[in-house]
């Protein structure tokens, strides 16, 4: 393949590397150059698995538009802000199994969509992660697959002016409790998944499932909002099958 990448074609606009487990032919480069003939101003699409951050670093160019980071380990955090704040055009960042404080303080004001996964950590906190969020205010798409907690009650609201669709997990009613903190006066598409939910009988998880649903109704019926947002039946059919699981096991 890099015999190939060094022949004199035409750059990709998109980019996979994934970082396989079997034993190399040849004796390992150093980390820092392993992937630096992949770079190149071409590359708007980005998609990264397995590699630490000392091998990622020179891929992390301004140029990139689209940035995919899978199972990536030792990011220092303070390094990897100051590259994303340093990515102009980054429009679109998704994250799995990574420490999502990464986000906590940074300005990625020119981010349109952002997808966190992280089913295959505990949790993130929910006042890091609306610190990060009060900085994207262009962002339109949210999809947050991870347990939110340790939201404090006196936590600012903060406004998402573009957001149009959110996308959650919960698995305790705490998980939600972030969302009371956040207004997004555009919103088109709003989706609930519950996992696990073991207390069947969890009133505060239905308490804070319908907290959810009458600030949603409470946007789109006030009368300052710019576009009037009608309860979808999709939108009432996520939240309220969440709170009949758990009423009913």
């Amino acid at each position: 393949m890099c015999h190939a990448w060094d022949s004199p074609t035409p750059n990709p606009s998109h980019l996979v590397l994934m970082k396989g487990s079997t034993p190399p032919v040849r004796p390992v480069q150093r980390p820092e150059t392993l992937l630096t003939r992949f770079r190149s101003p071409a590359v708007r699409k980005l998609e990264l698995q397995g590699f630490t951050w000392t091998e990622i670093r020179p891929l992390l160019g301004a140029f990139v538009e689209d940035l995919t980071l899978e199972r990536m380990s030792d990011i220092p955090l303070q390094d990897f802000r100051l590259v994303l704040e340093g990515m102009k055009k980054l429009h679109r960042l998704s994250m799995s199994n990574i420490d999502l404080v990464v986000l906590h303080g940074a300005s990625l004001s020119n981010l349109e969509c952002l997808e966190l996964d992280g089913r295959g950590q505990h949790a993130v906190s929910g006042n890091d992660l609306l610190t990060a969020l009060g900085f994207m205010q262009k962002l339109e798409q949210l999809d947050v697959q991870i347990r939110v907690t340790g939201t404090a009650n006196n936590t600012p609201v903060i406004t998402l002016p573009n957001l149009t669709s959110f996308s959650g997990v919960l698995r305790r009613s705490r998980d939600v409790a972030y969302l009371g903190h956040v207004t997004a006066p555009r919103i088109r598409h709003f989706q609930l998944s519950c996992w696990d939910v073991t207390q069947k009988d969890d009133v505060d998880l239905k308490d804070a499932l319908w907290m959810v649903r009458f600030r949603l109704h409470k946007l789109s019926t006030s009368p300052s909002s710019n576009t009037p947002l009608p309860m979808s039946a999709q939108r009432t059919a996520s939240i309220l099958s969440c709170a009949s699981r758990t009423k009913d096991g």
